[in-house]
């Protein structure tokens, strides 16, 4: 039901406003200026549509037969003493006529609906709703990449930081769309995102010289599961949430938009999306340049190492041709996952450590901020350590699902503290 003195928020063809009291929901919903049809919800996470929780005061003309509404001739003049003596009656709501096969809560079409509604092209309003600006967006930003890549013949290179650019992107969009955060946070979060992608992992790169992190980051590649795996978890977990936490202590986010937790947690979102851009980026070219390898390679061993005639030479191609289409399919495959998956997941790990940074910033509880690191450390780590095995996708999953509770959390914090007058 709905609570009059709670807080709500209304959403109607993907457009939200409020918060609303539940009161002011039912003063709108009885002077028509909401209908069943809107979706209601408390924390913006989860939705239901306003005939599930109110019942309104007003009820339509065509399906009420009121005491009121018979004149004083119909009446049998044997029935007017008891209707004067007798309280008023409550309306009698009649069941409605399925005759046209129409269920009673289906909303009738608008008389005004046009066939061909092209004239909403022509209106300044229809650009300004996010639904549309973001379809358009990332529809026509792939076609731009793929057309400068042509016409400008600008290598792979340049065409591969474009293409990671529009995954993370997306991302980034998803997570402001959802969360709603202060215009200001934008480019603050975009900051953050450019300092890793051209700052940090640079500087990521000078800190693995060091001695005692090289040889961190040489157990990766030992033969031993116990070296491995710290290398994995206090290697390249460790210093790569930490490069992500940078920053935090670089650009001011309290100076800059830094109002709750959960801000940093959004800050922290661009940071790994920052640190996805650049890493995605070297690896793909990594995957390109080792394919271009294998097959001059192959084709060079073919080639040297053939005798027979032209048919034999043919099936050799033939096969050559199919196991290198397998390989470059796989690589493919590989590189989907390194343009969709990876940037969610450093953005869940560093978002997991920018709540606790925004947290121990704004509560002065720094000891937080430890539990966080570790946290994103591990998961990023053993993520890396299982990679190829079914408990890979268990972790990846993990790490989502505890980004997205935080983000609930925060949600209802948020609310919450709003309705009792804080932040």
């Amino acid at each position: 039901m709905l609570e009059e003195h709670t807080n709500y928020f209304v959403r109607w063809r993907g457009e939200i406003s409020g918060p609303l009291s539940g009161q002011q929901i039912k003063q709108m919903l009885d002077k028509g200026h909401l209908t069943r049809f809107h979706d209601i919800s408390s924390d913006r996470l989860t939705w239901k549509q306003l005939q599930k929780l109110v019942v309104s005061t007003t009820t339509p003309k065509e399906t009420i037969i009121s005491s009121n509404s018979i004149s004083a001739e119909d009446t049998p003049k044997k029935n007017r003493s008891y209707e004067a003596s007798s309280k008023v009656r409550p309306p009698i709501a009649i069941e409605p006529s399925h005759t046209n096969n129409i269920p009673p809560l289906l909303p009738m079409p608008p008389s005004d609906y046009a066939f061909m509604p092209v004239a909403e092209l022509f209106k300044p309003g229809l650009f300004r709703r996010p639904m549309v600006r973001w379809v358009v967006t990332f529809c026509i930003l792939p076609l731009l990449i793929l057309l400068a890549h042509h016409y400008l013949a600008w290598g792979f290179e340049r065409s591969a930081w474009l293409i990671e650019g529009f995954f993370c992107l997306f991302w980034g969009i998803f997570f402001f769309h959802i969360m709603q955060p202060e215009k200001v946070l934008w480019k603050t979060g975009l900051a953050y995102a450019l300092f890793t992608a051209f700052v940090g992992i640079p500087a990521l790169l000078l800190w693995q010289q060091i001695p005692l992190i090289r040889s961190l980051y040489s157990g990766i590649e030992g033969q031993g599961i116990l070296p491995s795996l710290l290398g994995f978890v206090f290697g390249v977990g460790l210093f790569e949430e930490l490069c992500k936490v940078v920053p935090f202590f670089v650009i001011n986010p309290r100076r800059y938009g830094l109002r709750t937790p959960g801000d940093g947690l959004l800050l922290g979102i661009m940071s790994g999306l920052g640190f996805a851009l650049n890493e995605g980026v070297m690896y793909s070219l990594k995957y390109w340049q080792e394919n271009a390898m294998v097959g001059t390679s192959a084709m060079a061993h073919t080639l040297i190492n053939f005798q027979g005639g032209p048919e034999l030479f043919a099936q050799q191609m033939q096969k050559l041709t199919a196991d290198l289409a397998e390989f470059y399919g796989g690589t493919i495959l590989t590189q989907f996952v390194r343009l969709m998956t990876l940037p969610l997941l450093h953005a869940a790990w560093s978002g997991i450590v920018g709540y606790y940074v925004g947290y121990a910033w704004l509560k002065g509880q720094w000891g937080g901020l430890l539990l966080g690191l570790c946290l994103a450390a591990g998961l990023h780590g053993l993520y890396d350590f299982w990679a190829g095995t079914i408990y890979m996708v268990v972790l990846a999953g993990g790490s989502v699902a505890i980004l997205l509770s935080i983000m609930v959390h925060h949600h209802r914090a948020a609310a919450t503290v709003a309705h009792e007058g804080g932040y």
